[in-house]
């Protein structure tokens, strides 16, 4: 008897699996070859005793002066109450659970979206959404701020699959579940409250005591992160970027509002409807509608917008999967392009990476070669001469946002440095801004922590400046490096600066 050909189980989860493995390891590798800059430096002094004297009671002094600044002057979500511990730990063991998460990140999502191994071309809907959308451009290849954005996105997910079960979870776990996500980042707290709260008012079946369970734990841990002293210490510093120039807004909510005038023109027709009257995507849309409130009337940076376009690359995966994907030959025509894609941008960045860490060991090595009280010239890339398509992955913004191995190491750009070859910025004084970096007219001694000004497309960023001293043919001058920078750099324009 003859039987028809069909495929094997192995063959029809390849298209999943593949990419997933191919990009768990790239993005790994960019993990582990990314050097410690930015917050990472910032949470790793807190530990300096420790690291330099290994014993439990330093360990422990530097922990409690970290939870006690967090709690201050910071935020007290989990993962930078733990940061302490997260850069003490081996280097290899962060890159792993990072590089886990990312893979967690993209299966769970997967998972919720019910596309794995049922749509190829949602699940590469999903993938690109991931890779490509999120900002990653952000500093999120560092370990503290991928403990931020990245972890919690698996345990979002992991969250909505056990809250979606037709058995209730116990109402202890869920409580639990969902006490974590929250406490570890007021935006995914936001994301999945939303989603709840949406599912049960809009299924009956989700009014249950694990429901509850989890939207007390939910805004409980909100409240808790709203009242912190750290919380009104920070909230005046988020970056206004979204609000500078209106078309980055759009892009940055792109996938959002794909995915809403998506589903609102699909539940308008009577034909596609019953798709999406499913607890899936009844949750998904909660949480995108909450993710996006977050994003638009709370918390201004583009990193705020992560769970959003996570969220987001969900619902269009789960839409593809089910209405748009139905010929086969279309279907596998958009997953080759969007895996593609996925695949090629981390390749070609990851030589980027590699430069990223070539400089940062140059700049360390001649600092301690020419001694700490020595000014050294040493080269660097910046945003403006990074090529357009490793969309800030690296960051080399990072350079100027306190990341830089010692405040003494002078961007070689600058060696021949004259006011004659760069753009007037200053407000009250003469300062510059030239391939990338700031520079006073001068030599000034007393800026350590000063407050300062930038100007973006006319609009002030308050922040705090560093300077260091060099001179050139043209004469002496102070190179400005301030604490926190504009990401995106190559988008705005810096119009002027300030020093207050």
């Amino acid at each position: 008897m003859l039987h028809a050909k069909t495929s094997s189980p192995t063959k029809k989860t390849l298209p999943y699996w593949i990419p997933l493995i191919v990009l768990t390891a790239l993005f790994t590798a960019m993990f582990g070859i990314m050097p410690p800059l930015r917050d990472d430096q910032w949470f790793m002094s807190f530990a300096t005793a420790f690291l330099e004297n290994p014993s439990i009671s330093n360990f422990i002094d530097g922990f409690r002066e970290q939870v006690v600044f967090r709690y201050n002057f910071d935020n007290a979500r989990i993962p930078n109450i733990l940061g302490t511990v997260w850069v003490v730990l081996p280097r290899w063991f962060m890159v792993g659970v990072l590089g886990a998460s990312f893979a967690f990140a993209v299966y769970l999502g997967a998972r919720l979206s019910q596309t794995w191994r049922s749509s190829a071309a949602g699940f590469s809907v999903l993938i690109f959404g991931i890779v490509i959308a999120l900002p990653w451009f952000d500093d999120m290849f560092t370990v503290m701020f991928a403990m931020n954005y990245l972890v919690p996105s698996a345990l979002t997910a992991y969250a909505a699959l056990v809250f979606l079960r037709q058995v209730p979870p116990h109402t202890a776990l869920a409580f639990a579940l969902a006490l974590v996500v929250g406490l570890w980042h007021e935006a995914f707290a936001a994301t999945m409250l939303a989603g709840v709260v949406f599912t049960a008012i809009i299924i009956p079946y989700y009014r249950r005591p694990a429901t509850a369970a989890m939207a007390a734990a939910l805004i409980a841990a909100i409240i808790f992160l709203a009242s912190v002293p750290g919380t009104a210490t920070r909230i005046g510093s988020f970056h206004p970027e979204r609000f500078i120039k209106l078309h980055l807004g759009v892009l940055t909510g792109l996938p959002f509002y794909l995915f809403a005038i998506s589903a609102l023109a699909l539940w308008a027709r009577k034909t596609t409807r019953r798709h999406l009257i499913t607890p899936q995507f009844v949750f998904i849309f909660g949480a995108c509608g909450g993710a996006w409130a977050v994003w638009r009337f709370f918390l201004t940076d583009y990193r705020v917008s992560w769970p959003m376009i996570y969220v987001s690359s969900i619902g269009l995966a789960y839409i593809v999967g089910k209405i748009f994907a139905t010929r086969a030959k279309p279907a596998w025509a958009a997953y080759a392009v969007l895996i593609a894609a996925s695949i090629v941008q981390p390749v070609m960045s990851l030589p980027w990476f590699i430069k990223m860490r070539q400089e940062v060991m140059t700049a360390n090595e001649a600092v301690m070669a020419a001694g700490e009280d020595s000014v050294v010239f040493t080269p660097v890339t910046t945003p403006f001469t990074a090529p357009w398509y490793t969309m800030g992955r690296p960051s080399f913004e990072i350079y100027k946002s306190g990341g830089f191995p010692f405040y003494n190491a002078i961007p070689e750009q600058l060696k021949d440095f004259s006011p004659e070859n760069a753009v007037h910025i200053g407000i009250s004084e003469n300062v510059y801004f030239h391939k990338g970096c700031i520079v006073l007219e001068g030599t000034r001694t007393d800026i350590h922590s000063a407050k300062c000004t930038l100007y973006f497309d006319g609009k002030p960023y308050a922040t705090e400046c560093f300077g260091t001293n060099f001179t050139t043919p043209a004469g002496e001058f102070t190179y400005i490096l301030p604490l926190h920078s504009f990401q995106k750099a190559k988008l705005h324009h810096l119009s002027g600066f300030d020093l207050n």
